[in-house]
């Protein structure tokens, strides 16, 4: 799919290549996936997506990444300033 859209994707205007982060649930059956429980009766699995505006995969220094206000994990901010990873 990557290479079908790639050529006919708009390109953007920034420097540095940009990304989009989400996350998601997608609920299971906690009776069949035990390992997934998300609430005390419910289960879910936590889907983390990067959307890449450029077609590059990896986070590398310089990179700029765009987050919605969902998707808060402190420490994982941390990580990617460390890396020189601006969001």
């Amino acid at each position: 799919m990557l290479s079908k859209y790639q050529p006919v994707a708009p390109k953007h205007k920034f420097k540095n290549p940009l990304y989009g982060i989400n996350a998601t649930l997608i609920k299971v059956c906690l009776s069949l996936f035990n390992w997934a429980k998300f609430r005390t009766t419910k289960g879910a699995v936590k889907l983390h997506v990067k959307l890449n505006h450029s077609g590059y995969l990896p986070l590398e220094p310089e990179d700029v990444a765009v987050f919605d206000h969902g998707f808060v994990n402190f420490a994982w901010f941390a990580t990617l300033c460390e890396r020189n990873i601006p969001g």
